[in-house]
Formats: C-alpha cells, sequence, structure tokens
C-alpha cells in the first residue's frame, strides 16, 4: 500500500466495545482528530488525506479491522469500491423505536414516500388521506420543511407543535415522517418528531448544516443540488459520512438545463451512474422536476428501471390535484404502484408492502427466474427468497479446453481449464446445481489463486459490473445434450433429484476478453413447489423439507 494514500479501515460491527475502543486509539495517533463513522451493520474511519503519509500499517492485525481499503477517489466513505454492495439504511417508525423498521436500499423492497404540500393547513385532510397511503403501498411521509426562526407557519412550513400532530396521524397509519431543515439548529427540534431529516436541494452544500447531520443518529435524506454535477453530490454525501452519520439516503431531484421551463429536468442516467459509485440508497424525485403531473409516473417508472432504490411523490386528493400543477392523484399512485411490480422484477426487485386493493404478485415459473439475466444468479434467488442461499462446492479440476467442443471456443484451445461444480442451497433444500469454467490464462493469477483455493467464488466475482456476461442460452433437460451429461458425470448421486430441470449457459469477460463460461440448473420440482405455495416463507424461518 502507498502509504500516501487514503485510506478506509472497515471495522466489524460485531466486536467488543474493547477491541473497537484500541482501533479508534490507534487511529487517532495515526491521525489526529479520526471520526469514526457508524451505518447500518458497517463501520468505518478514514484515514490519510492524500498528501501526508501515514502508518496504516499499525492498523493491521487489530482484531477489531476486517480490512484497510486504499482509495482513489475524494468521496472515501461513500465510494462503492469500499463495500463492493449496496448498503442499506434502516428506519425506525418512531424516535423511541417503539414501532417497526423499515430498510431503504441494499436488498430491501423499493420505496415510496409521499409529500402533500397542503398538509401544513388541513391536517384533517391528512387523517383522511393517510389511510390511502399506507394502502397504496407507501412506506413514509414527508411533513415539508420546519419554518425558519421570524417565518410564520403554514403551507410548506411547518412549527414543531405542527408537525408533532402530523406525526400522530402517520404513525398510526404505520407511515414513517420525514421533515425538512434548512438550518442547524433546527435539527435538535426535529429529531424527537421525525424518523428522516431531509436535506433540500437548495442546501445540498450548506456545509454547517451537513457537519450538524453528520453528528445526529437520525437518516438523513439529501437531495442534488439543481447545479451539483454527481461528484459534488456525492462529496456533500461525504461531508455528513465523515462527522459519523452513516445513515445517508440520496434523492436525485433534477437538474438546470438550457430550455425555456423554469424547473429542473430530472437526469435519468444519473441513477446507474450514482448507483455505480456508491454504495449509499438512491430515492428519485420525478415530481420536483416534472414539467407537470402527467409526466411523473413516466419518469417514476423509468427511474426504478434504471436502478433507484426508490420515489419521493407529490400526492394530493382529486380535490385539491391541479391539473397544472405536478401532484398526482391517490388513483394515480395506485395505478403507478401496479405498474411498477412487474419493473421492480424485471431487475430482481419487489416494491414495498402489497395494499389491501392490490392483487398478490402471480408466482414466477423457474425459466424466469434464469431469464434475470442483469443479476448472479445467488442475487436473484435472494431476491425470490429474502436471504442469501449457501454455496456447496463439489468438485473441481483442470482440463484442456479441446476436450469439450462448447468451451473451445470461447475459451482459449490451448489454455489450462479450472472447472467446478457447485450448487446452492437454502438448509438442506438444493436449490442449483452449477458449472463453472475458467481460463486460467486469461485471468490475473492472483484472482485465479483466489479461485482455485475456493476463497473466491463467480457469484461473487460478477458482482463487480466490469464483469460483462454475454450469450445467453437457455433450455431444459431434454435438449441440454452435452450439457447434461456433464451434470450427470459430477452430481451422479443426485441426478434424480436434479431432473428435471431447466438451464442457461452464458459467457463472462473481463475487459472485453472472454474469461468464463458459466452454466446454471434449477430442478424444477423444487423452484415449483417453492413458488407455488408460500413455501418461501417457510423457507425463510428454517424450513428444511
Amino acid at each position: 500500500m502507498n502509504p500516501s494514500s487514503p485510506f478506509v479501515v472497515v471495522l466489524d460491527p460485531r466486536a467488543s466495545d474493547d477491541d473497537l475502543a484500541d482501533a479508534i486509539v490507534v487511529a487517532n495517533d495515526v491521525q489526529p482528530g479520526a471520526q469514526v463513522t457508524r451505518g447500518d451493520g458497517w463501520a468505518a474511519i478514514a484515514v490519510g488525506d492524500g498528501v501526508r503519509p501515514v502508518e496504516v500499517g499499525r492498523l493491521q492485525g487489530l482484531r477489531a479491522v476486517e480490512r484497510i481499503v486504499p482509495v482513489n477517489v475524494p468521496y472515501r466513505l461513500a465510494w462503492r469500491g469500499v463495500f463492493g454492495e449496496d448498503l442499506c439504511v434502516e428506519v425506525a417508525e418512531g424516535a423511541t423505536g417503539e414501532h417497526a423498521s423499515v430498510t431503504f436500499g441494499g436488498r430491501a423492497p423499493i420505496r415510496v414516500i409521499v409529500s402533500s404540500r397542503w398538509v401544513g393547513v388541513s391536517e384533517a385532510r391528512l387523517q383522511l388521506f393517510a389511510p390511502l397511503l399506507s394502502e397504496a403501498g407507501c412506506t413514509a411521509f414527508h411533513a415539508g420543511r420546519l419554518a425558519t426562526p421570524g417565518e410564520r407557519a403554514g403551507g410548506e412550513a411547518l412549527d414543531v407543535e405542527g408537525l408533532r400532530r402530523i406525526r400522530e396521524i402517520v404513525r398510526s397509519h404505520g407511515l414513517a415522517l420525514s421533515v425538512e431543515v434548512a438550518d442547524a439548529n433546527q435539527i435538535a427540534l426535529a429529531e424527537p418528531e421525525a424518523d428522516l431529516l431531509q436535506v433540500g436541494s437548495a442546501n445540498m452544500q450548506d456545509f454547517s448544516l451537513l457537519r450538524e447531520l453528520g453528528r445526529t443518529e437520525r437518516p438523513v435524506i439529501m437531495k442534488r443540488g439543481a447545479g451539483a454535477t454527481v461528484e459534488e453530490f456525492l462529496l456533500a454525501a461525504e461531508y455528513i459520512l465523515s462527522h459519523g452519520n452513516g445513515k445517508v439516503i440520496l434523492c436525485e431531484s433534477g437538474i438546470r438545463t438550457f430550455d425555456s421551463l423554469r424547473r429542473p429536468r430530472f437526469e435519468i442516467n444519473a441513477v446507474p451512474l450514482i448507483k455505480g459509485s456508491t454504495h449509499l440508497p438512491l430515492l428519485a424525485d420525478p415530481s420536483q422536476a416534472a414539467p407537470h403531473a402527467g409526466v411523473v409516473p413516466a419518469v417514476a417508472r423509468a427511474a426504478i428501471a434504471a436502478g433507484a432504490d426508490g420515489l419521493v411523490l407529490e400526492v394530493g386528493t382529486e380535490a385539491v390535484h391541479d391539473p397544472e400543477g405536478t401532484t398526482i392523484d391517490i388513483d394515480t399512485l395506485r395505478r403507478l404502484t401496479a405498474e411498477l411490480r412487474p419493473i421492480a422484477r424485471a431487475v430482481g426487485r419487489t416494491i414495498g408492502p402489497i395494499g389491501a386493493g392490490d392483487e398478490e404478485p402471480q408466482p414466477l415459473d423457474p425459466a424466469d427466474i434464469l431469464l434475470r439475466t442483469e443479476r448472479t444468479l445467488a442475487q436473484t434467488i435472494e431476491s425470490i427468497i429474502g436471504l442469501p442461499p449457501d454455496l456447496d462446492v463439489v468438485g473441481q479440476w483442470r482440463l484442456s479446453a479441446r476436450t469439450s467442443g462448447w468451451l473451445s471456443p470461447p475459451l482459449s484451445p490451448d489454455s489450462e481449464i479450472l472447472g467446478r461444480c457447485t450448487g446452492y442451497r437454502m438448509g438442506a433444500v438444493r436449490l442449483s446445481r452449477n458449472l463453472s469454467y475458467v481460463d486460467l490464462g486469461r485471468i490475473d493469477p492472483t484472482l485465479a489463486a483466489l479461485l482455485e483455493t475456493t476463497q473466491l467464488n463467480l457469484g461473487q466475482l460478477f458482482i463487480d459490473p466490469r464483469i460483462e456476461k454475454e450469450d445467453f442460452e437457455f433450455g431444459t433437460h431434454e435438449d441440454a445434450g452435452e450439457i447434461d451429461a456433464e451434470f450427470r458425470r459430477w452430481f451422479s448421486d443426485e441426478v434424480d433429484d436434479l431432473h428435471p430441470y431447466v438451464w442457461r449457459r452464458y459467457r463472462a469477460a473481463i475487459g472485453g476478453v472472454t474469461s468464463f463460461v458459466v452454466v446454471e440448473a434449477l430442478p424444477t420440482r423444487v423452484w415449483d413447489r417453492l413458488l407455488g405455495t408460500d413455501a418461501v416463507l417457510a423457507l425463510q424461518h428454517g424450513w428444511a423439507g
């Protein structure tokens, strides 16, 4: 490691208080003033400034230190490379934790937060409105912003007493409460009442506000400024993270453009760009950036397809719906939620709780599972079952690619091939059989060693977006041919359990060079039983039948 590089020291959140204290003492000795940032299920310390060398080696080997990651971007704690996957933020529906919690990001369902401009002056209408939002599958209600000193409450501006009354209404219907703070002095007033604190787009670079939000334990939603680049957006999030609060949720809300519309324009390509750069959850607010309400559902659908973890929508009743504004009515919200379900499934997600008026999603076919090509098989199984499956390595061998016609090409005809047979399971239930072939001459030797010693599996490797998966083929045991012979060879003791099955085969490339061929098979009898009944729920609770 370059001693002048910035680092992130990832701590084990399960470590004892004494071990964590030892790591903090050493970190402060290495860099005075080092701050521990705590998120949900993770903790880390940013060390170094990229100019002055630091003795980061002193932290290696400490019991509380999981790993030390060199960072080459200015937003260190927000960088996706530190953890390599999406992390979640848990929001407790109740300041004292007496209510259930809801999770944003990670593998959680897509969430919907609703706001309404009239709530501050019509709490009676909210009494009628809140149960409709809950039934439509919404997760949280955004109450507007706290009034600044000297400002009269009303409209979107709330005083603390008004916020307290709104809190009682929305929480009685299972909704979390969000409020916008525009001044650091408002945080102490909002914390006891709200579950989420929001930073408006105009305050994205108010660093005195961000610094104080970094010192609170409340989750923070931060909207992107209309004139901010993606890097500036992530640096603003980094400012909160670096002051100790790891519970940051980003919100893409549009940028300035050169057309005549007064509103910002929603930047749809920013969604995958941001998701590829950070582990933080990302919401999309199409209402703030839409020219009129008719555009909102289309932009919302596009944002979920692009990878957003949730939506912030302006919703009203028919009586207050303004055709010239950006507020959608409750019926539009219900239709939009229904339209989002197949889109969410297509990207390996679900969307919120199912409302009382919604139909249960139709069961998937086992072949549909393999058609989710954007995700690894492990990720797809987890999105359905709700828990990550276990991986068993059944066998491993070396062979020449010439011995198998469907391996050469695409793999090299004169390179050694590492073959491996594995299977995903949950308890005693065998969920898949997998065959993978790695061209050892086309990958980095260190990576080859990790794969050959089974310290790394392809599912973990293929999470990296730089791995390109191509040429997908699909079929059943009846047309598997040589593939079926390979499965019978390596799973001879379990071949009766495997048949009948559906399969997919694909190749994967690093930097455009094909280095892997993967075959995955799902036993249809197992998945028909899981997907056709409520056995998935039983499996989550330890079913092993």
